[in-house]
Formats: C-alpha cells, sequence, structure tokens
C-alpha cells in the first residue's frame, strides 16, 4: 500500500489536506497601521466637508460654517463608514484578548502579567461600552433623540477622569509602562508597573516557551495582536471624541477648532508611541510557530508513522544464505535477504502444515520479503512472543526473552508465544538465531510525495495531487534512503510563502518553498513573480557542511513519553528514520513519528516561512513536524 505521508506534514501546516482544496484565510498585516492613519485623514475630511465646505483645509484652519442641509443624522451617517472598516479589522482580533489573559509564565512574571491584563481590560471595557452605544446611534441616525446625542458626545469630550479623553490617556500609559486610576476623593495614582504592556509581554513569553504552541500563535503574532487591541480602541476613542467635536458644532455650542486640533496632535502622538512600543518588542520576539503534543495521541489523527522501514526480525542464519549453509556468525549478515524456510529434517515437498508444526521460527511468522540488515547474536535460544496481528498494529513482535534473562521489549503477559532454539548441524556449525533489521517494503508506508502544494495566489486557493512516478512524484524510503533535511525557510522582505513541497537532494528529502512578491499597501500578489527558495546544504559541503542530529540509539515509542515532546533541532540538520530501541521496543517502530496536526495561527496570517523541525524527550523517537512563519507588521516592507 502506497500513502503519500508527506502531505499530511506540510498540507497540515498549510491548513488542508491530500485531496482537498482550501480557502486561506489571510489578514492584511498592514492594515491596523493604515487603519490609524485613515481614521485621521476621515476625521480631516469630515471636518472640511461639513463646516468648511472647501477641500484642502487642515483642523487647524478651519473657520468656515456648517454646510447646507448637514445634521446630525449625515454626521452619524459619515461615521458609520469609518465604523464598519474598524468592525471588519476587530474581528481578527476577538480572540486576541482571551488569548493574553491565558498566557503563562514564571510565577512572578505570571502574576504581574495577570494585574497587567485585567488593569487594560478595566480600561478597553468603558471605550468598547461606549462605542457600542456609538454604533447603535449610527444604525438609528434617523429616530435618535437630541438630547440622547448631546449628552454622549458631552460626556466624551469632558474632563472627568472617567470620560473617554482620560481613559484613552490611561490606557496609552500602561501601554508605555505609567499608567494612572482614580483612587479615593478622585486622586490620581499611579500603576506600580516598571514595564509596559509590550515589554511584560515579552518577558512572560520568553520565560514560558509552551504559550507559543498551546494558543497556536507565535510570540510575534501575541504581540502583533497585543498592538491591534490597543490601536483599534483607540481609533474607536479619537473617532468618537471628534464625532463629539462636530456634533457639539453642530449644536452651536461652540467652533472647538483649537479642541479637535489638540485631540488630533494628541492622538497621533499616541498612535506612535504605542506602534514604537510594538516595534522594539515585535523585532526581538520568534514569529515562528510550533504544535504542543496533544492530550491524547491518535494515530491517523494527531500523528502518522511510516512503518516497518526499519522492524526488528529473528531469522535463522541458514536461512540468509542461497545454500542454506551455517558456516559464518549473524554479524556476518549485514545487508542479506532471507533466501527460504529451512526445515529440521527438511522432507522434500512438505506441506504448509508440516512447516508450521516443524519448530522452526520461519514457518510461524510474516516473513520478511525485503532485505535484511545488521544482524547480530543475542543467545541461542529464546521465547518470542507475536504480535496479534488483529489490532491494527504493524508490530511482528511484542517482546523476546533469552534463556539468559536478556529480554528485548517489555515482556509480560502473552496470547501467542513460541519457543525458539538454535541448533547444531553434525556437531561442527552452530545454526544461530540472528536479531536482524527487516527492511519489508510490501507492506509499509514509506512514500513520500514530491508533488507541490500550491496556492493559486489570484483565487487564494490551495490545490494538492498525487501521481505515482517514482523519484519525479515521489520518493521511496530504504535503507539506503532515508535521511530527512531540517530546515527553517524564510522568505525575503517583501514576500510571503504560496507553496510548499519536497524533493530528493541526493540521497536526501529536502523541502522547498514557494515566495510571491506581496504589495505593502494593497496586500495584493504578484503571481507571476514566485520563485521556489531551498537550502541546497549537503553534509558533503566544503562550507559548513550540514550536521546529523543523531538522536541516539536507544530511543523508544515517542507516544509512550509522559513528558511534552519540545522542539530539539537546528536549521541545517537532517535526521534519518531507524527503529527503536532494541531492549526497549525489540526495535518494532520507525521513529520518528510525523506529527500531522494542523499548524494553523489564529487568527489566520500570511506565512513568511515554513519549516521542518524534530520535536521529543530525551530517551523516546519524537516528531518529525512543520513550523510555520508568521507574518509581523512590517512584511510588505518595500512591496
Amino acid at each position: 500500500m502506497r500513502v503519500a505521508v508527506a502531505l499530511l506534514l506540510l498540507l497540515a501546516a498549510l491548513g488542508s489536506s491530500p485531496g482537498v482544496s482550501a480557502q486561506l484565510e489571510v489578514m492584511e498585516v498592514g492594515s491596523l497601521i493604515r487603519t490609524a492613519l485613515g481614521v485621521a485623514e476621515f476625521i480631516t475630511t469630515t471636518w472640511n466637508d461639513l463646516f468648511a465646505n472647501k477641500t484642502g483645509v487642515t483642523i487647524p484652519d478651519l473657520s468656515g460654517t456648517l454646510a447646507a442641509g448637514s445634521s446630525d443624522s449625515e454626521l452619524l451617517g459619515r461615521f458609520r463608514q469609518l465604523s464598519d472598516t474598524i468592525q471588519g479589522l476587530e474581528d481578527n482580533m476577538r480572540s486576541m484578548q482571551q488569548s493574553l489573559r491565558q498566557i503563562q509564565g514564571a510565577a512572578q512574571a505570571e502574576v504581574r502579567w495577570e494585574l497587567t491584563v485585567e488593569t487594560m481590560e478595566n480600561l478597553l471595557r468603558p471605550i468598547n461600552s461606549n462605542y457600542g452605544r456609538f454604533l447603535y446611534y449610527q444604525q438609528h441616525n434617523n429616530t435618535v433623540e437630541r438630547h440622547t446625542l448631546e449628552d454622549f458626545a458631552t460626556h466624551a469630550v469632558s474632563h472627568d477622569p472617567h470620560s473617554l479623553q482620560s481613559t484613552m490617556s490611561n490606557l496609552h500609559h500602561l501601554a508605555k509602562g505609567l499608567g494612572m486610576r482614580v483612587g479615593p476623593h478622585n486622586r490620581h495614582t499611579r500603576y506600580a508597573f516598571k514595564q509596559g504592556l509590550f515589554r511584560q509581554l515579552q518577558t512572560v513569553l520568553t520565560g514560558s516557551k509552551s504559550m507559543v504552541c498551546e494558543l497556536q500563535q507565535s510570540p510575534q503574532q501575541m504581540a502583533y495582536g497585543l498592538y491591534g487591541i490597543l490601536a483599534l480602541t483607540l481609533a474607536k476613542g479619537y473617532s468618537m471624541i471628534q464625532f463629539s467635536y462636530m456634533l457639539l458644532r453642530l449644536y452651536e455650542k461652540g467652533s472647538f477648532t483649537v479642541e479637535a486640533r489638540l485631540t488630533a496632535e494628541t492622538y497621533e502622538q499616541m498612535s506612535f508611541e504605542v506602534a514604537s512600543e510594538a516595534q522594539h518588542v515585535i523585532k526581538d520576539l520568534s514569529n515562528s510557530y510550533w504544535r504542543c503534543d496533544p492530550a491524547k495521541h491518535e494515530e491517523g489523527k494527531t500523528y502518522e508513522q511510516v512503518t516497518e522501514l526499519l522492524q526488528g526480525y529473528m531469522e535463522n542464519e541458514v536461512d540468509l544464505n542461497r545454500d542454506g549453509t551455517c558456516n559464518n556468525n549473524c554479524a556476518y549478515y549485514q545487508h542479506a535477504r532471507r533466501e527460504g524456510c529451512y526445515m529440521v529434517g527438511n522432507v522434500a515437498n512438505a506441506t504448509e502444515e508440516q512447516q508450521k508444526r516443524n519448530f522452526m521460527i520461519c514457518g510461524h511468522q510474516r516473513p520478511c520479503k525485503g532485505k535484511v540488515h545488521s544482524c547480530r547474536f543475542f543467545n541461542a535460544d529464546s521465547t518470542v512472543c507475536f504480535a496479534d496481528g488483529n489490532d491494527g498494529s504493524h508490530r511482528r513482535y511484542n517482546w523476546i526473552e533469552f534463556e539468559n534473562g536478556q529480554k528485548l521489549g517489555r515482556v509480560g503477559r502473552c496470547s501467542s508465544s513460541r519457543k525458539v532454539d538454535s541448533w547444531w548441524r553434525n556437531l561442527f556449525w552452530h545454526c544461530s538465531y540472528c536479531f536482524c533489521l527487516c527492511d519489508d517494503a510490501e507492506t509499509s508506508d514509506r512514500y513520500f510525495s514530491l508533488q507541490p502544494a500550491v496556492a493559486d495566489v489570484a483565487q487564494n486557493m490551495v490545490v494538492t495531487g498525487v501521481s505515482d512516478v517514482e523519484n519525479r512524484d515521489y520518493m521511496k524510503l530504504s535503507w539506503e534512503r532515508r535521511r530527512v533535511d531540517l530546515d527553517d525557510l524564510r522568505a525575503p522582505d517583501g514576500h510571503v510563502v504560496t507553496g510548499v513541497t519536497f524533493r530528493k537532494l541526493g540521497e536526501h528529502l529536502n523541502m522547498e518553498i514557494q515566495v510571491t512578491p506581496i504589495a505593502a499597501r494593497t496586500a495584493k500578489l504578484s503571481p507571476t513573480k514566485g520563485y521556489w527558495v531551498s537550502n541546497d546544504n549537503t553534509p558533503s559541503s566544503l562550507n559548513s557542511p550540514r550536521r546529523d542530529l543523531r538522536l541516539g540509539g536507544d530511543r523508544d515509542v515517542p507516544t509512550l513519553t509522559q513528558q511534552p515532546s519540545w522542539p530539539d533541532s537546528d536549521s541545517d540538520t537532517f535526521l534519518q528514520f531507524e527503529a527503536t530501541s532494541v531492549y526497549r521496543d525489540a526495535s518494532q517502530t520507525t521513529i520518528p513519528f510525523l506529527d500531522s496536526q494542523p499548524v494553523t495561527p489564529r487568527p489566520a496570517v500570511w506565512l513568511t516561512g515554513l519549516g521542518l523541525y524534530h520535536k521529543g524527550q530525551p530517551g523516546y523517537g519524537g516528531f518529525l513536524g512543520a513550523a510555520r512563519g508568521d507574518a509581523g507588521p512590517d512584511v510588505a516592507r518595500g512591496g
């Protein structure tokens, strides 16, 4: 059975699966910054249109009168256009606040972070509550009472410590590392925060690597999400305050030219300082994201296996050569084949039932139809516990126990065991039972697809397909070809990842990514300018050759560890598939396993990188997984 296991990794990383087309979710990474600028531009234009009745006039120069026909209803209608833009971006931020609340780290940092998030939420709540009413008034702009609007506007621009202006100022100071709160008798007191929001987030994320995979977001994406919450909240507050000044002017409560200008300058300064704080932290945070181990490992759902690539296999040396001799020893058979099934007292034309009654093991086990490698001798006589093939397991044996007490695997109860003894031929030659590694291609899953998974950059669709031409459309693993290159591939500035594929690089399985230019302002791709990026370094390279990860030879089944797996590989390395520990598992399992959990951060963002890595625990085979590099706010720099 051929199974193209490669796509399980890479299409999972793209949020799809083999044979399925999936819409790519996209969040325009420059939207928040442009929204902050767009709000200011919208406010200026609205002032000009409603009051100056001419173009090119800035807020400080406003001296015109109300344009004919302008009303509070029209003003609300205009602001509804702005609100629609803000709401569209806010949809991507809804889960971010919950994620920020769930971050855990070192005890002291975690307590500080919880207090900071609680303070931030207390400041966000009144702004969002007022904005909810503002949206309601926009939707009912023809029926809302003048008194209601005037009361709303008066409160928004007041100097009361609980007003919108005061709350926005407190939120701004909290982001910078200094906040204000109202104490008894309306006295202002300082929040005791030595670090601002972004610095604290950096501290707690650095001290808690598990947060990256548990929250399904990269550290950089978390910081950018925090910036998004603050930027959108400030934009909401600013739009409500400027609306209020415009409304009060409509109601002839004053011109409010100086106040509107000061509010614009303050908003510009706040936006700049919050963006600067975010930028300083974001550039130092990783944009990589990987998946934690699931609560319960389930084959076919959370992981896949390469099966029977190399598997422990018992065979008598008499069956490892065409002559049926026992003239050598087990170590002689480093690369051989099973040549027959010898019967002691061999009878010509023996029936299958006669073979089964024979005490030789070859008549009672599934034969190795491929090559056998690395044979060795443990002891002459043993008891072999055969695996139950009805449980879906790929194992041949559960355990083997030799007469000298040596054990291979976890010895326990057995429903199908057999005594297996070596024997003498003519008193001179000892026909020994050897323990080898079977490379049995007929019954294993060991095929990696070489077909690319490429996004249709015009339609944002992922399309996949697998053909059947070896070395062109798939690569079959074997003893000689079982190495996988581990790389962290990154798109150049101004590019995003739009495709991924495996290829053969010598005898290694090597990954490539397709990158495509993206425009800075429009977030539009340039379909004709995409190209492939890879790491062509090999172990034979003259300068800085690719290094062997070397997992070690005494590793158990990955799903048996009680500890969570952690990344333990570097880029520009390679690992090779191998059998589990002969002593702990009788070498019955091929490791590492393949982590098939979707690597899909929330909210979805453009990819700026993709990599293969290994994660595990000492003494266990671990998992081969895909890691994503997520786009930050300057992904399209220079695009």
